[in-house]
């Protein structure tokens, strides 16, 4: 039987992460937001390192927190719930260290792991998406080889990159990338992998940095590799599972953790319409008086309990054995990224014309959780595969 009582461990660290969010990330989140240059918060992701925030997933011997993975599940919900953008940043970094320890070599794991545990605030991305397709070749039941034009060609003993990749989160402000290549010559149905990429690798190098609707403070951008050389131990796992390790490694864990984020969001905007209400007067009493917003409220609510229950459904599942429930990952990723959606734009409506302006964060809320319904596959895709398990 799953018990979801949290432990005093679990319920202290997200009192700690709830006043983190509110003390320091949101406040700060709202001016980068309005920031035309896009200038990124170095200042609040060393916080979080010195926090621990960083290095919660990464083991004590490799200098981290050794936090459980089902205690992420709850950590993002509380950094979203201050800023999705920083939950997305940080949540990219807990992503890679999950895929490391799952299935990288154990011999890279001093090599890496302790420079993502460094409380100087050391980030990670990875980088599977290019301009010619996302959702078509990162779903390894529909991958067709040759779908990624980044190539890894083997030279000697080392393998150089090129190509292009799009809308990479963390890219430009990362220490390390996992860059998914296809292999030069390679026969077989996957024929790609993953390698780890020193952010200061020459021939690497940042192209387009995206101008985004919502979630500003993580930073988007193009990441161009030309004659990028690397030794044959900066191979990520095994050659021929790139797609495997994204479909089967990642995605369990990626997508239900944007369920999460998007709860935290969503829980974010219903208090603030929630404390709206109970303040703003029309026809003589409360708005929250009026049974059209006390309804409003009461769906708001069910359906964020409802989407909390799910992810956290999916994260035990999907952590106890390990990618057992990947259908269960998909359907927390759509059901609380939509809800999440409707119950943001609820909380512009209560608001009424104020919730249309940049004076309250409500309309933040719904610009950076629009993105939930995109990234890590598209609601759409996760659809589709939810259906293959039918």
């Amino acid at each position: 039987m799953v018990d979801f009582a949290l432990t005093e461990e679990e319920q202290d660290t997200r009192r700690m992460l709830r006043e983190f969010a509110l003390n320091e990330i949101r406040p700060r989140a709202v001016e980068v937001d309005k920031d035309p240059e896009h200038k990124f918060d170095w200042e609040i992701i060393r916080k979080a390192a010195e926090l621990d925030i960083l290095s919660m997933p990464i083991p004590e011997a490799y200098g981290g927190a050794g936090m459980p993975l089902f205690t992420l599940v709850l950590a993002i919900e509380e950094i979203a719930y201050g800023d999705a953008g920083t939950a997305t940043t940080i949540g990219i970094n807990w992503a890679n260290v999950a895929l490391i320890l799952i299935e990288g070599k154990p011999e890279n794991y001093g090599k890496y792991l302790p420079l993502l545990a460094s409380r100087e605030g050391m980030l990670s991305c990875n980088a599977c998406t290019e301009a010619s397709g996302g959702s078509d070749c990162a779903t390894y039941s529909r991958y067709i080889p040759g779908t990624h034009k980044t190539m890894a060609r083997k030279d000697g003993s080392d393998y150089v990159l090129n190509g292009t990749k799009t809308f990479i989160t963390n890219a430009g402000v990362a220490d390390l990338y996992l860059i998914l290549a296809s292999l030069e010559g390679y026969e077989g149905r996957d024929s790609t992998a993953f390698f780890y990429v020193p952010g200061n690798a020459p021939g690497l190098s940042i192209g387009k940095v995206e101008d985004k609707m919502g979630q500003r403070t993580s930073p988007t951008a193009d990441v161009v590799l030309s004659d990028v050389r690397l030794p044959e131990e900066n191979v990520f796992g095994e050659l021929g599972k790139g797609v495997w390790y994204v479909e089967n490694c990642l995605f369990p864990i990626s997508r239900g953790a944007v369920g999460a984020l998007s709860v935290g969001v969503a829980q974010a905007a219903y208090d603030e319409a929630l404390a709206y209400a109970r303040e703003r007067k029309q026809g003589g009493k409360r708005i929250i008086e009026h049974q059209a917003v006390a309804f409003k409220l009461v769906d708001m609510l069910t359906n964020i309990e409802a989407g909390r229950a799910l992810a956290w459904k999916s994260a035990w599942a999907n952590i106890t054995t390990f990618g057992a429930s990947p259908e269960l990952s998909c359907m927390a990723k759509v059901f609380c990224t939509d809800m999440a959606m409707r119950v943001t734009i609820d909380a512009v409506q209560i608001f009424g014309g104020y919730g249309y302006m940049k004076d309250y964060p409500v309309e933040k809320f719904m610009r950076d959780v629009k993105l939930t319904q995109i990234y890590e596959g598209t609601n759409d895709i996760n659809r589709l595969d939810i259906s293959c398990y039918l």
